[in-house]
């Protein structure tokens, strides 16, 4: 049996220690006897402790709250329904339209990397002008050695 740490979960998924914790606090009840305290009283979630909060994650990464997402899960666990099986079979249903929202997305992006490329293009040529016309506006450098304080109070 693995154990995960809060801190590899915050690793893992991108998420700060305190928004591990929050998430873990949130599913409280569902993760009982899958949640355990490791050295320092750390905690620790075995595999399927693991495989719920994955599930928690993706519910909220596809646009439920917090508090939306442990209520799915929760009605999953009453209608009999695994965690780990839901998950995959959610990601096996949506691959096919996953598919065609990549490509989809992958399009978006080359076209906003071709229009910030012509930014960037535009921008150096706006600072190369812009250079020049600051050269063409500072005085010329004194060349005469610079008189000190007192002699210029004095006129010399």
């Amino acid at each position: 049996m693995t154990m995960y740490s809060l801190a590899f979960l915050s690793e893992h998924y991108g998420f700060t220690y305190k928004q591990v914790r929050d998430r873990v606090t949130a599913l409280g009840p569902l993760l009982t006897g899958y949640i355990l305290q490791g050295k320092g009283h750390a905690k620790m979630l075995t595999d399927h402790g693991r495989a719920i909060f994955d599930r928690l994650v993706q519910l909220e990464r596809g646009g439920l709250s917090l508090s939306a997402a442990v209520n799915v899960i929760q009605s999953e666990r009453e209608n009999g329904h695994s965690v780990a099986t839901s998950a995959l079979t959610s990601t096996a249903v949506g691959s096919s339209s996953n598919d065609s929202q990549f490509k989809e997305i992958v399009e978006q992006m080359k076209s906003r990397i071709s229009h910030l490329e012509s930014e960037v293009h535009w921008l150096r040529d706006q600072l190369t002008e812009a250079q020049g016309q600051l050269k063409a506006l500072m005085p010329p450098p004194n060349t005469q050695a610079k008189k000190s304080w007192w002699a210029r109070l004095l006129g010399r």
